[in-house]
């Protein structure tokens, strides 16, 4: 039987290497741990005040090279989209955990002004949309590849975004901008695919 020429990308997940185990467990590729030969770092950023990786792995490069990582993850930029959408719906949950209640006070405001008691961070769906339309930026840095979709600070005027995910001494961080396990593996499965038709294109078949 001939063998399967498929073999090591139907491995990817176990090459892999490391799993962070977790949004802000560990830096991220190139930031202290060695990346081994034939492999490519991706970091891709999230919303963590300690400028750690929301998703870090390491991925057996197969035929590709790190010039083709870039194309590799804009392909996974939409499922990413998706997961950012889900911590909306989910008011954190589908992030990096359940973002804390709102205060009375807020409810009364809310209240007040005509809007619903919920979701969390959602009146009018400004900053929803202002995250979900936030630029991709890709950078390659040696043997790593970084994708960072940060939202600009200031929403319709009115600098509000950092100050929700971050959190201030009156505001409690809400992460907007996070991926939690569940959509780590779709994001990981969509990159694998990018992989294999990028090996395709090589040759390998």
């Amino acid at each position: 039987m001939a063998a399967d020429p498929y073999a090591r990308l139907r491995t990817a997940v176990e090459r892999f290497v490391r799993d962070t185990g977790g949004p802000g467990a560990q830096a991220p590729p190139g930031a202290g741990r060695p990346i081994p030969p034939g492999m490519v770092g991706v970091t891709i950023v999230d919303d963590s005040a300690e400028q750690r990786a929301g998703l870090s792995r390491i991925f057996d490069a197969f035929d590709a090279t790190v010039a083709d990582f870039p194309a590799v993850l804009e392909a996974a930029v939409p499922t990413i989209r998706e997961a950012h959408r889900a911590v909306f719906t989910s008011e954190g949950a589908a992030g990096r955990g359940a973002w804390p209640a709102l205060a009375p006070r807020t409810l009364r405001d809310r209240a007040r002004l005509g809007f619903a008691p919920g979701p969390i961070l959602v009146r009018t769906g400004q900053l929803r949309d202002h995250v979900l339309s936030a630029p991709a930026k890709i950078t390659r840095r040696g043997s790593s590849v970084e994708l960072r979709i940060e939202p600009a600070g200031s929403v319709g005027g009115v600098p509000k975004y950092v100050a929700n995910a971050l959190g201030t001494s009156t505001i409690p961080g809400r992460p907007m901008v996070a991926i939690g396990p569940a959509a780590a593996v779709k994001v990981t499965s969509t990159v694998q695919r990018a992989l294999r038709e990028v090996a395709r294109r090589n040759g390998l078949r």
